[in-house]
């Protein structure tokens, strides 16, 4: 994520006088969870959007969640009226937020997504309709290689909805 570009929100987190945590995500699967300052992140899950088609890589979901943590950090008011705050199809709109900005940035630098793509216009993946390999078996470059290139068999999606 330093060579991509994509880390500077965890570098916001290890910045922070407040002391937060990265552990193995649970049933409730990848999420920030602000009153135990934790982010819950596995680097096997690799999301999948049904509209658009588009798979995120684990990298690309750790700055999502970090992007959580480091909208916490600067200001935590904001931060729990967005959660709060119920939108559209994001769910929330802290959800909202981070999958327009920090989430579509992270995934144009890991190179998910180009030009007018975008991962998704929801908050909720679903389960891809297809034979996914073990990536519980792969290293990170190896999913993101992966990612990257069922994307790309995808082509263009829609950036508006």
């Amino acid at each position: 994520m330093n060579a991509k570009g994509t880390s500077y929100n965890l570098a916001a987190i290890e910045a922070s006088s407040e002391s937060f945590y990265i552990s193995q995500a649970g049933i409730k699967g990848n999420r920030f969870d602000a009153e135990k300052k934790t982010i819950e992140w596995s680097p096997s899950i690799v999301p999948y959007d049904d509209e658009t088609n588009i798979m995120c890589s684990p990298l690309t979901t750790l700055a999502h969640e970090a992007g959580h943590a480091a909208h916490y950090i600067k200001d935590a008011n904001s931060y729990r009226a967005n959660a709060n705050t119920i939108v559209n199809k994001y769910d929330r709109a802290e959800e909202q937020i981070t999958i327009t900005t920090t989430e579509q940035y992270a995934a144009r630098k890991h190179g998910e997504i180009s030009g007018d793509q975008v991962t998704r216009f929801k908050h909720y993946s679903t389960m891809y309709p297809g034979v996914q390999p073990d990536f519980t078996a792969m290293s990170m470059k190896q999913i993101l290689n992966y990612v990257i290139e069922n994307n790309k068999l995808q082509g263009a999606v829609k950036t508006s909805e």
